[in-house]
């Protein structure tokens, strides 16, 4: 991976063979989940609700679980949420922008994460003062700055050849037990 932010999460992922796939997981209260079958194929499912910030860092504390255990227990959510943090925001990209004059306040949308979140991590890892820290820890993205985490690809790839070889929308939904406006919406 380049230094840096990581720009699309999802694609990093994609291209690593990991399946990404939208679902509405509002029973769940996540905003992103991971499966994985015997033999380790991950699938990571992302809700298409939350705002970029919010997902990206959901789906990077999921690709912790993946590198990190065999199977998430609630005794390794904060280890994952290290992880997330270290993949989303690497320590030595913080210290020098902070380095650079960069506030401590502008730092989580850089990084394309939630400033609670950001803060966190920078604090864990005493990159941040502690009134840095009690500031990002109150605030939220704001309505206006909001946008989704970029949709997955692989998946879009595959449905669009599916159609373009025949196949209606209506039998490539069912095959994937949605509807077709869930397809649509999430695929096309």
């Amino acid at each position: 991976m380049a230094p840096g932010p990581v720009q699309d999460l999802v694609h990093v992922l994609e291209s690593h063979g990991i399946v990404c796939l939208r679902r509405d997981l509002i029973g769940t209260r996540k905003n992103a989940l991971v499966a994985t079958s015997g033999r380790r194929r991950a699938v990571v499912f992302i809700d298409p609700r939350p705002d970029r910030e919010d997902a990206s860092w959901a789906v990077a504390h999921e690709l912790g679980h993946l590198v990190l255990h065999e199977t998430a227990v609630t005794t390794q959510e904060e280890q994952s949420d290290e992880f997330a943090g270290e993949f989303l925001a690497p320590r030595a990209e913080v210290t020098k922008l902070i380095g650079s004059g960069v506030d401590a306040e502008d730092l989580p949308d850089r990084f394309s994460m939630p400033p609670p979140a950001f803060a966190v991590h920078a604090r864990r890892n005493s990159l941040i003062s502690q009134a840095d820290y009690r500031a990002l820890r109150k605030q939220s993205v704001p309505p206006w700055n909001r946008t989704t985490i970029p949709g997955p690809r692989r998946i879009s790839d595959a449905v669009q050849e599916r159609v373009n070889g025949g196949e209606t929308i209506r039998d490539v939904a069912a095959s994937a037990f949605l509807s077709e406006d869930e397809l649509r919406r999430d695929y096309l």
